[in-house]
């Protein structure tokens, strides 16, 4: 007999293993990862894991109790470096640690408090430890004040609070006597770094100009590996730089970048600067892809950017990219820009690590499965699964994934789209034999697609059908699908989201009266568009969202967003425009039940968005109710506390099921 698994539910964070941050040994022979967990309801924990290959072995290698992570082998692969950090009394302490292949001899190299570390790397010979952070070199008195006198325009940032006082640059310690001496130092900050292969180089990433802080370009810029004040700059780039590293013989540096010409719907690309003609040039642009993973996932510890990876002979470089919901390893060929695929299939890889034998170990995840580790040699096309931390857990859960499809959106454009179906039975179907249905709208710079969605399963085990689509600017379809947003937000974007809904109808999925409405970020945003301007939707969860433009442009962390790519002008030479795009100026046409969740400590979507709109809409006698979470960021919903997660899906499931009739409802959770 078929055994029937349980459903899914919010408290089921608390099963999860989040598998991540492989890094494979030099001889290809073992892997280090991360593996992580909540720890109680507060905080998580992580540990260093090692797999085996020769005995196909996984053991656990470093854990404190607290947060360990970033594991990086040396170079001959005797000893490998990672990051613990840690609170205590009210301090963040940040600590960089040694361990030898085993795990057992370990040595503790630095230790700062209330700074950060960040992207440590070992030197080609293994006598040094570069890294960056905000760590004050020059040892500035404590301030008898707790007044923040701000004269820069980019002063806070979200996740990480007020940084008007703080630079974060390259910094390297010596293994023989674990002396510390920062490498770059000025009015700038680097957000990346590399080093040449013979050590006498740091090649790193800033922008240098006064006016930094109003501009979106970054630059490379090489220094001395011994620090000083001589500087060379190596690129004029007009767009972003992330994720540079030098090629094995020392000729090329590649990097994620893009050229501006879309603005902020530029895809980013695997560019190479050549060091003999100093000038650089794209080698992925016949993918036509953007070369980083853009599939949000709430279950997922990996960065969206992967450092892109040489090959031992310097003659391809590998690489992430979005393709149609999916994210592969790709390579790219350094003479020609050939490109080919490394893996396929539907599913997300989230990060990789390759040997200098060829062998690539990665994490990848689908729709019903959480991120594990794979492995794949030089030679085999068959890619071999070496952890699976959570068969336990699908082992007692129903979980669905996902059927594509494709609409015609009303100007006859192909759109893209996923429905997520409630398995068959009579409690999770409405009285017309369609099921209800949620749509889920995806945030800024983010693609749907085969990824695992906690909040997606536990919709569906609910009994709600979840529809979505990559719309207009979204990415993995080519830069002209992303292009036409530039300017044109809220248009193509928001029409192809009821296209979809329409379709959905026309063709039998779901319900037309009981259809509901949540996104998060610039998916709150389209959100809040979409009850303003249509009467499809029967309730409303909106997320971390943009309100008012107007107001947002002097508040958020990324208002160059808004005057570059969302407005292209001033606030002050066309406030009637920033208005109009904004939701606020259309409360009085929202009639859908709504509940508003916004982070407290949010520095990209400030608090005052949500308290706008909830306002409004208390004062014009809507319904309307309002979640804070104290001390939560944008990323509450992929990093907040694991009480706050859970509370934020509980809340969502309260607010659907008693607008929208699924035969059972959820009590409040708080």
């Amino acid at each position: 007999m078929r055994k029937i698994n349980r459903k899914i539910t919010p408290e089921d964070l608390h099963n999860f293993r989040f598998v991540y941050q492989p890094a494979i040994s030099p001889n290809g022979k073992e892997v280090l990862f991360t593996v992580a967990q909540t720890k109680e309801n507060d905080s998580y924990v992580s540990s260093i894991w090692k797999y085996t290959d020769e005995h196909t072995q996984l053991a656990p290698m470093i854990g404190f109790g607290d947060r360990c992570s970033e594991p990086k082998w040396a170079p001959g692969g005797y000893e490998f470096l990672f990051l613990r950090t840690y609170s205590e009394k009210d301090r963040a302490h940040v600590e960089l640690w040694v361990a030898d292949s085993t795990g057992l001899n370990r040595r503790k190299i630095v230790q700062l408090q209330n700074r950060k570390i960040l992207d440590p790397k070992w030197s080609r010979d293994g006598m040094y430890i570069f890294f960056l952070s905000d760590y004050d070199a020059d040892q500035r008195p404590e301030p008898t004040t707790d007044v923040r006198l701000i004269r820069r325009m980019n002063y806070r940032f979200d996740g990480e609070g007020y940084l008007h006082d703080k630079r974060t640059h390259v910094f390297k310690i010596a293994m023989t006597d674990y002396g510390m001496n920062r490498i770059t130092s000025g009015k700038f900050d680097v957000s990346g770094f590399d080093l040449s292969p013979d050590g006498k180089s740091v090649a790193f990433v800033t922008n240098m100009d006064k006016n930094a802080d109003f501009q979106n370009n970054l630059d490379i810029y090489l220094i001395s590996s011994k620090g000083g004040s001589k500087t060379r700059k190596l690129t004029s780039n007009k767009g972003s730089v992330a994720g540079l590293t030098y090629s094995p013989d020392g000729k090329f540096i590649a990097f994620i970048g893009d050229d501006y010409r879309f603005k902020f719907n530029t895809p980013a690309e695997i560019w190479l600067y050549e060091f003999s003609s100093r000038k650089s040039r794209c080698i992925s642009h016949e993918l036509n892809r953007p070369a980083r993973n853009s599939i949000v996932s709430d279950v997922m510890m990996d960065n969206w950017i992967t450092v892109p990876t040489w090959s031992g002979d310097s003659s391809k470089v590998f690489f992430n990219a979005t393709d149609r919901g999916r994210c592969r390893i790709y390579s790219a060929n350094a003479q020609n820009g050939k490109v080919s695929a490394i893996t396929s299939g539907d599913h997300v890889v989230t990060s990789f690590s390759i040997s200098e034998t060829g062998t690539i170990s990665y994490a990848q995840m689908d729709p019903t499965h959480l991120p594990e580790l794979f492995l794949i040699g030089n030679e085999s096309k068959s890619p071999k699964q070496i952890t699976n931390f959570n068969s336990g857990f699908n082992s007692e859960v129903e979980l669905v994934g996902p059927r594509e499809f494709t609409f015609n959106a009303s100007d006859g454009t192909a759109v893209h789209g996923f429905i997520y179906t409630p398995p068959t039975s009579k409690e999770r179907k409405t009285g017309n034999g369609k099921p209800a249905c949620v749509v889920e709208v995806h945030g800024g710079g983010g693609t749907e697609g085969f990824q695992f969605m906690h909040e997606f399963q536990c919709l569906v085990a609910m009994g709600y059908a979840v529809i979505t689509c990559n719309f207009r600017g979204t990415s993995g379809y080519g830069e002209d699908f992303m292009r036409v947003l530039t300017g044109h937000y809220m248009e193509k974007d928001y029409s192809d989201i009821i296209d979809m809904v329409e379709h959905a109808i026309k063709v039998g999925w779901v319900d037309r009266k009981k259809i509901g409405v949540t996104g998060g970020s610039y998916g709150g945003y389209l959100t809040n568009w979409a009850i303003g301007h249509s009467k499809l939707f029967s309730a409303a969860v909106t997320d971390r969202s943009v309100v008012n433009l107007y107001s947002f442009y002097g508040t958020s962390d990324d208002y160059r967003l808004i005057e570059e790519d969302v407005q292209e002008s001033f606030p002050w030479d066309r406030p009637e425009s920033y208005l109009a795009k904004s939701a606020i100026n259309y409360t009085k046409e929202m009639q859908t039940p709504l509940l508003i969740m916004h982070a407290e400590q949010d520095f990209r979507c400030r608090l005052e968005q949500a308290e706008q709109l909830y306002a409004f809409l208390k004062r014009q006698g809507k319904e309307v109710e309002f979640a804070i979470f104290p001390g939560e960021s944008h990323g509450l919903s992929r990093s907040g506390k694991p009480h706050h997660r859970i509370e934020r899906l509980r809340l969502m499931l309260w607010w659907f099921t008693n607008h929208i009739d699924v035969g059972k409802r959820i009590e409040c959770p708080v």
